[in-house]
């Protein structure tokens, strides 16, 4: 078989054997490229894992740093000052009220949650107020730090007057779950 190939090499001119040589150089890079590019997505998958293990391992590694932070940070929470949605609801409510503002709407976001907390948001939307009133009121949210916290706020001046505003809060608040007490204790 071999000196069958090689006797009909022989008897090509040698424009024919570049020719013969190119088409099998073409042939063998199609099939190099289609069996590569079936690797091609184990390759990117092999490239990912790797990628979530070096970030695992960055996580593993501060894993200690992360406990001694939590445990600091647990000892200068008072429990019994966190608030849960419905607190929240009545703590902003009653902040409003007392603050003066009169026409206002309060709107629960969803709850999220963590392995040691539960976070809860609202929305206070206050219509025409003055701007006196409104940092009042923002004074008050800063007085109640770290159990309320200002997470978004927006002012807009009326048209007609515009002296009175329109804002909206966004109030963010935690509560500690029974399980991180615990395991801090």
């Amino acid at each position: 078989m071999q000196q069958k190939i090689f006797h009909w090499l022989r008897r090509l001119s040698i424009r024919e054997r570049l020719l013969a040589l190119a088409f099998v150089w073409v042939i063998l890079l199609v099939w190099l490229f289609a069996v590569l590019g079936d690797f091609g997505p184990e390759i990117r998958h092999f490239k990912r894992t790797g990628q979530n293990l070096a970030a695992q391992e960055r996580k593993l590694a501060q894993a200690e740093q992360a406990q001694l932070d939590y445990e600091h940070a647990i000892t200068d929470i008072e429990p019994e000052r966190t608030l849960n949605a419905s607190q929240l609801f009545g703590k902003i409510d009653a902040m409003a009220r007392d603050n003066a503002l009169q026409d206002f709407v309060i709107n629960r976001a969803p709850t999220e949650s963590s392995e040691l907390f539960n976070f809860y948001r609202v929305r206070l939307n206050i219509d025409r107020a003055s701007l006196p009133d409104l940092m009042a009121f923002d004074e008050k949210l800063k007085a109640e730090s770290p159990y309320l916290t200002l997470t978004g706020f927006t002012l807009r001046a009326i048209p007609k007057d515009p002296r009175t505003l329109d804002a909206t809060f966004e109030i963010a608040s935690f509560q500690l779950k029974s399980e991180a007490l615990q395991s801090s204790n």
